[in-house]
Parts: structure tokens; C-alpha cells; sequence
């Protein structure tokens, strides 16, 4: 991962490959070259090498999440709806399960679904700006727009205590 730091994702790429070469039944290889893909936006690869990690772990939670973002990426939303929840069946407290779940209903035009996506990663983190934001995009698209603009104010505080929160962090 320091790699990604350094600019040197190929090399980082490289290296994880010969892992993989030398100990093929190693998940953690896959799953770091995964998101050296990712992080390159070459989607196909990623997804192809958190597949692999899911064979050889099928409970490794992250690489579901991992996979589904790869798929939405490419316009993938219903495989990328069944990864997300396959994550929230392994680990159901985690927000940005629901809220990832929540975009890829709303892009296929599921926006009840997307908002109760959203609604239970608000739950789970009602600090996170990202959910109000989808959610209030939901709300818009059904015409609920009083509920869709309670949401971005809900966003512009949440981004504005963040914000403070920078400046006194860099103030100490």
C-alpha cells in the first residue's frame, strides 16, 4: 500500500503478481492487486482478482464490497446490488453497505429501495453526508422534494462541522 503513496501502483502491481505466483492460494494478494486495479480504474481486472479472493475465502466481507463498487463502476448495478449484499449478509453494521446498495437501486430507478438503502446507512452512521446526499437525490427523483431538501441541508451541516472540525484539528 505504500506504493499508492509513491505513485508506483504498476510496480505495486508487478509485485503482487509474483506473490500470487509464488503462493496461489494467498487472498491477500489478490485482494491488494485488486484494489491497485481499482485504484488504475481498470474495473474488469479488479473484479476478476476480488472474485478470486471470494473462491478462496467466501467469507471475506470486504472483497463482496470491494467487487460490488468495481462493478458500479462499470454500470453493473444489479451484480454490484447483489454484492453489496452478500456484505451486508456477512457484516450488516457496516453503513456504506446500505448506502453503495442504495446508489445502484437508484441508478436502475429502484428509488423506494435506494431510500430505505440510505435511510438504514443514516442509521448506521448519521454522520455520513454521502447518504443524506443519495437519499435526497431519491426523494427528488419521486417528487418528495421537501424531504429531498431537508437532506441537503442535512449535508451542508454535516459538511460544514466537518469542515470546523479540519480548522481546529490544524489550530492544536
Amino acid at each position: 500500500t505504500s506504493y499508492y503513496m509513491l505513485g508506483g501502483v504498476q510496480q505495486a502491481i508487478k509485485d503482487y503478481t509474483k506473490a500470487i505466483e509464488l503462493e496461489p492460494n494467498f487472498p491477500n494478494s489478490y485482494g491488494n492487486r485488486g484494489s491497485s486495479y481499482y485504484f488504475i480504474k481498470e474495473y474488469i481486472k479488479a473484479i476478476k482478482d476480488y472474485t478470486k479472493v471470494i473462491e478462496l475465502s467466501p467469507t471475506d466481507f470486504i472483497s463482496y464490497y470491494n467487487r460490488g463498487i468495481s462493478y458500479r463502476q462499470i454500470g453493473e448495478h444489479q451484480k454490484a446490488i447483489e454484492d453489496f449484499s452478500k456484505m451486508i449478509e456477512l457484516n450488516p453494521k457496516y453503513a456504506k453497505s446500505y448506502n453503495n446498495r442504495g446508489v445502484s437501486y437508484r441508478k436502475l430507478g429502484e428509488h423506494q429501495k435506494a431510500i430505505e438503502d440510505n435511510s438504514k446507512a443514516i442509521e448506521l452512521d448519521p454522520d455520513d453526508p454521502m447518504a443524506y446526499n443519495n437519499r435526497g437525490l431519491s426523494y427528488d427523483e419521486l417528487g418528495e422534494h421537501e424531504k429531498a431538501k431537508a437532506d441537503r441541508a442535512k449535508v451542508e451541516e454535516l459538511k460544514k462541522n466537518l469542515k470546523q472540525c479540519i480548522l481546529n484539528t490544524r489550530a492544536n
